[in-house]
């Protein structure tokens, strides 16, 4: 700025002063778990709105286990540890995510979510209880509000344009961006070491008040920690809690110690002893959902909507409830399928497409032509978006088992030719599934198997076709991986079993 337009160092104007101390004292709340006063720009209300709004697209997105009573138990387990939350003022609800990795998390407004491949690590009712009441700390403690306060109007979901760069909304914007920038961003953030330690201080302390050994969230993550290890050598489940919760040896003495200075009086368990939460647990799906598709390689199936198609090989694959993705190694190409909202053939369903895409953004729509794909009607057409920069949309459309399926390839124009030829493979390798692939489907469950005497970790597995490599069920279990068990120990393994189709 040029020094002859800069404002000589002043007082502020009174008006101006005023207006910002009225601000700030209506910002300022006391935070129910540290007693310290605190600007956030988010009142409980609002909390409770945009947490309403972020659990609706998790639940639509990551899907929600199907399993009505163990659902019933976390959620019992929660609200036992919610009566002794500091903060009351928002309403807590706890559900279980469909996820294969390991993680939990808790949205604005008290909605609190525990995955699937997090039960499944699990080893008795005070790690659970533990982990659901560091996500309750995050809530009261307003980590949240105060994220939010630096934000101040950032998003609920920021998607990065990494192919689009802003000139794509709606429909199209949603397809293309939204599968891969959910988890990690907005309002499923990582916090601070800070946040992590003080959740972790309030979570032992609202566990130990509901009855619980606090020492219940050292020991889980101590287990964290050895699967960290695993994952690095690469031979690990894939757990993702780290990317969200930053776990170090430093924090797991932290609560170790923590948790011997923390009076406590057991409270009789939902589930006491290991072999009673233990059956929880069994039964538990594990990896991929079959009921959304799985991958073989680089080759998307689905048993229940009976098709295959192949992604580019090499390509970074997500598979999400309602689409499956894949996006190029530079991270400028995406290719998305999923199922049309637009009803009718696919030449209509494209027509309908275009007619909604119209109102948010402008673009040029190339020849379309009508033609068979694995002997069912289908329709292709390429589209120009224009904007700050040109992205084009290579779009098929085919119509299968009565519903309309739609493949969407997008690329910069600079790039599109040299990548098309992915789109277009891919399109083409639309077909059902075959005999072979429909017998080659399993799904991997929990079950709990029970040591014979003498038996090791590595005899129970081999007796019972544990899919699980040894280093991998003696972290998951809490158990030696050499010498013998005591009789009748419970323990933890994966087993595969056929795919039951619904068709």
């Amino acid at each position: 700025m040029d020094a002859s337009h800069r404002r000589p160092f002043s007082a502020p104007l009174p008006g101006l002063a005023w207006i910002l101390f009225t601000l700030m004292l209506c910002a300022c709340a006391v935070n129910p778990a540290t007693g310290r006063r605190q600007v956030v720009l988010m009142n409980s209300q609002k909390e409770i709105e945009i947490g309403a709004q972020a659990a609706e697209q998790v639940e639509q997105q990551m899907g929600r286990v199907e399993d009505e009573a163990l659902e019933s138990y976390v959620a019992a387990v929660g609200e036992r540890l919610a009566a002794h939350s500091p903060r009351r003022d928002v309403p807590y609800s706890f559900r279980i995510v469909d996820l294969p990795e390991a993680n939990a998390f808790a949205l604005p407004g008290g909605h609190i979510y525990v995955s699937r491949g997090l039960l499944a690590i699990t080893n008795s009712e005070d790690e659970l209880a533990n982990v659901l009441a560091h996500e309750i700390g995050h809530v009261a403690a307003l980590h949240h509000a105060q994220q939010q306060t630096r934000r101040a109007g950032v998003g609920l979901l920021v998607l990065p344009a990494r192919v689009v760069g802003g000139i794509v909304g709606g429909t199209v914007g949603d397809v293309i961006e939204t599968p891969f920038n959910l988890a990690g961003q907005g309002v499923i953030a990582a916090h601070g070491r800070d946040q992590e330690r003080e959740a972790d201080q309030l979570g032992q302390r609202i566990a130990a008040k509901a009855g619980y050994d606090p020492i219940g969230l050292s020991d889980f993550l101590t287990t964290l920690e050895k699967e960290n290890s695993l994952q690095e050598e690469g031979e690990g489940t894939g757990l993702h809690f780290f990317d969200t919760h930053p776990s170090t040896p430093e924090r797991v003495e932290t609560t170790r110690a923590d948790s011997g200075e923390i009076e406590w009086t057991r409270v009789a368990e939902l589930s006491p002893g290991r072999r009673a939460f233990l059956a929880r647990l069994d039964g538990l799906l594990l990896g991929t959902n079959p009921a959304e598709g799985v991958f073989e390689g680089s080759r998307f199936l689905h048993p229940d909507l009976d098709f295959a198609l192949a992604f580019p090989e090499g390509w970074t694959l997500i598979n999400q409830r309602n689409l499956v993705a894949a996006e190029a190694p530079d991270g400028r190409a995406r290719l998305v399928l999923e199922i049309a909202s637009h009803p009718g053939p696919p030449a209509e369903a494209a027509d309908a497409f275009f007619a909604e895409l119209s109102e948010a953004v402008r673009f040029e729509r190339g020849e379309g032509e009508a033609f068979t794909l694995g002997g069912a009607p289908a329709y292709h057409v390429v589209a120009a978006l224009r904007g700050n920069g040109q992205v084009y949309l290579d779009l098929t459309w085919v119509e299968h088992e009565g519903l309309i399926f739609r493949l969407t390839g997008a690329a910069p124009a600079r790039s599109f030719d040299a990548t098309r030829r992915h789109f277009v493979a891919s399109a083409a390798s639309f077909r059902r599934l075959s005999d072979e692939q429909r017998a080659s489907l399993q799904v991997t469950r929990l079950r709990v198997a029970v040591s014979r005497a003498g038996e090791s970790l590595s005899d129970v597995s081999d007796r019972v076709g544990n899919a699980w490599s040894l280093p991998e069920t003696a972290v998951a279990n809490e158990l030696p991986a050499v010498g013998a068990l005591p009789p009748d120990e419970p323990v933890k393994v994966a087993i595969p079993e056929p795919v039951v189709l619904f068709r």
